[in-house]
């Protein structure tokens, strides 16, 4: 595993810093969580005590269970009474409905109040819409019956219509005749579906029973009753509305937040009042970098909070009315209830309680909600702050470390390209190496290889020049005792004296050969730095030489097969012909009297191979790879003056033709093949 890695693994282990520092934060949310959720369970009961004590509270009328209820919504602008629900609460678009409440028998219809006016939408789905006709008045007809107060009190009016447009409410007192109400005012609209009413009437007292009914037609000529009232049904829904000032009392006591609603038991707006969240946002462009930092880290934090907040409780608030399982329990348990509710799965989850309001021998609820949007454990801003910091300053640490890990690697990888760089593929000893100037470690270490490359550049460079100097040095000797040999040798030397003559003069040849090879490779190196590149035909040369060498070496087949012409490459013809002389001689040596020599060339990828195949012995695993290194030899140490340096020589002139050497041996195992790959003129 590379230093890189292993300081990264290192520094990631800091990543833990964080993973603990979340889960104090979760545990303490969580306790949080709970202390806040007693805690609202205790305001919701103590202001549900002190609010059944209020006048505007204990003079409500609950209602009772199974009770219809007809709710009319809080309007915050005017409406236009023409007709279309198009500017109603909750409608989008032109041709949009707000949502409405089923009445049955394809009657729905909708309320809405502006605290001084009630408004009602009554739409009626009918395939038949039978007008009033003014000549024949009680021919069966279209009608809509309104009708509030108690049973012994009963106001009614009527509306109708002779075609779509503006109506007015109508009071039929028997005996007398029909008289106009002015202050209940419409209109009348034909839809595709059958009709639409929109009404504006005075608003009753809120518990007021409230009721309409729609009269139709039957295909009979009778008319039906559609709708909440009925003709036979004297018990009218009780109308209801939100009223501003029954919570007013509570607003000291809101936190900020909060939001408090008394609804009816069965779920109805009775009135609500919030204490909003302060305003604290300022202007982006006034941050400074470590307030945008925080932000982000915050931000983050309450991301990663929402994962682990409960599912909740689910509780609908449609605006007019409030449905959720807490209700029941609280009615039942006659107590505080608190849970995590959501409206929906998606939405953020709210800290919900819910307590019983004694009104009269029935109860209300008191619901307090308080959003979790913000983390209860950071909503301390010191909180906050420490926690954002303390994340921000471990990840600036596991930064720097980071930064640290590659800026150590990047300087060991250096040194380490600085050291190859020093020396080639051959192993010798090419340039020298910079020392570092830091003051560390590592700057010890590249000055100690600084010194190393340095002693081994002076040591490579006495070697390679100590052949040429030593073979300088011993010819001259061994000149002197070849010639004193030979002199003795022509003095008659006895019987007992040649045989010793002659072993020294086999010795001083052997010597010459040693010295000769010694000087070869260095000989070589400096002919390739004259050498010339030049254009010629490499097909060309490889046949007259292997001509030649068949010609001087009867004793074995020695042929050349490949292309006659056309192979095209720069480079040095006699340094080629040398590289292959040096091959041949090799062949010759270990091939037996009579086998096959073959030199081949061929084309392959835009490169020129050339092979030399002989029968043989095959080569040792070991040295296919080290054959062409210097002093490297396979030969029995009692062959005379190999030194290993033929291969070498060839190795020298493949790299100086930009060509690459190599060895294996034979498929059958029966002889080796030397390889050498040439670029080739295209």
């Amino acid at each position: 595993m590379t230093l890189r890695r292993q300081l990264l693994i290192a520094g990631l282990l800091t990543v833990l810093i964080p993973w603990a520092s979340f889960l104090f934060v979760t545990q303490l949310d969580a306790a949080l969580r709970a202390r806040e959720m007693d805690t609202l369970s205790q305001q919701a009961a103590q202001m549900a005590f002190f609010l059944q004590n209020q006048p505007a509270v204990a003079t409500l009328q609950p209602v009772q269970p199974g009770q219809r209820v007809l709710y009319a919504e809080p309007l915050d602008h005017a409406l236009i009474l023409d007709g279309y629900a198009d500017d109603w609460p909750g409608a989008h678009g032109e041709d949009a409905m707000p949502p409405l409440h089923d009445a049955g028998q394809g009657v729905f219809w909708q309320a809405a109040t502006d605290g001084t006016h009630l408004f009602l939408l009554i739409v009626v789905h009918t395939n038949n819409v039978l007008y009033m006709q003014p000549d024949t008045p009680e021919t069966p007809h279209e009608e809509i019956r309104l009708s509030w107060g108690a049973p012994d009190h009963r106001t009614q009016r009527w509306l109708q219509t002779s075609a779509p447009g503006p109506v007015r409410g109508e009071v039929r007192d028997r005996p007398n005749p029909a008289t106009t109400d002015t202050d209940i005012r419409g209109f009348w609209q034909s839809t595709p579906t059958g009709y639409t009413v929109e009404l504006q009437l005075p608003l009753p007292a809120a518990g007021t029973p409230f009721g309409f009914t729609v009269l139709r037609p039957d295909q009979d000529g009778t008319l039906m009753s559609l709708g909440q009232e009925g003709l036979q049904n004297q018990t009218l829904p009780r109308l209801e509305y939100a009223r501003a000032n029954l919570l007013q009392a509570l607003h000291p006591f809101l936190q900020s937040g909060e939001t408090v609603q008394l609804v009816q038991r069965d779920g109805w707006l009775l009135s609500s009042a919030q204490r909003p969240v302060p305003d604290e946002t300022t202007d982006v462009t006034d941050w400074r970098p470590l307030q945008i930092l925080e932000k982000i880290m915050l931000n983050g934090l309450r991301m990663l909070l929402a994962t682990q907040q409960p599912a909740g409780f689910p509780l609908e608030d449609n605006g007019s009315r409030l449905t959720s399982p807490l209700f029941s329990r609280a009615l039942q348990e006659h107590r505080a209830v608190h849970a995590t509710t959501r409206s929906t799965p998606d939405e953020d989850a709210m800290l919900t309680a819910v307590a019983p309001v004694s009104i009269g021998k029935d109860q209300a609820l008191l619901v307090i909600r308080h959003s979790v949007n913000d983390l209860l454990s950071l909503s301390s801003q010191t909180l906050g702050h420490v926690l954002s910091r303390s994340l921000l300053l471990m990840m600036a640490l596991l930064l720097i470390l980071l930064g640290y890990a590659s800026w150590l690697s990047w300087r060991i990888t250096r040194l380490r390209r600085q050291v190859a760089a020093t020396v080639d593929e051959d192993g010798r000893v090419i340039g020298y190496l910079k020392p570092s100037r830091h003051k560390d470690e590592v700057g010890d270490l590249s000055r100690q290889f600084a010194r190393l490359v340095d002693n081994l550049k002076h040591y490579t460079d006495y070697l390679e020049s100590f052949a040429s100097k030593l073979s300088h040095e011993l010819k001259t000797p061994l000149a002197v005792v070849r010639s004193s040999l030979d002199n003795l040798r022509h003095t008659e030397p006895t019987n007992v004296q040649y045989p010793y003559i002659e072993r020294a003069l086999q010795g001083t040849d052997r010597l010459s050969r040693i010295l000769q090879a010694m000087s070869e490779a260095s000989r070589l190196e400096q002919s390739i730095a004259h050498a010339e590149p030049e254009l010629f035909d490499l097909a060309e040369v490889l046949g007259m030489a292997t001509q030649a060498y068949q010609s001087l070496d009867p004793g074995h087949r020695i042929h050349y097969r490949g292309p006659s012409a056309a192979c095209t490459m720069s480079g040095a013809p006699e340094l080629i012909v040398q590289m292959l002389d040096k091959l041949v001689d090799n062949a010759r040596d270990f091939t037996p009297a009579g086998g096959l020599i073959e030199v081949r060339l061929r084309h392959e990828d835009g490169t020129l191979i050339l092979e030399v195949d002989n029968e043989g012995p095959p080569l040792p695993e070991r040295m296919t790879r080290d054959i062409f290194a210097a002093f490297v030899s396979i030969r029995h140490q009692g062959d005379d003056g190999h030194l290993g340096q033929g291969l070498l020589i060839v190795k020298l002139i493949a790299d100086f033709h930009r060509g690459q050497a190599s060895a294996s041996n034979r498929p059958d195992g029966r002889g080796a093949i030397f390889r050498v790959r040439l670029p080739a003129l295209h």
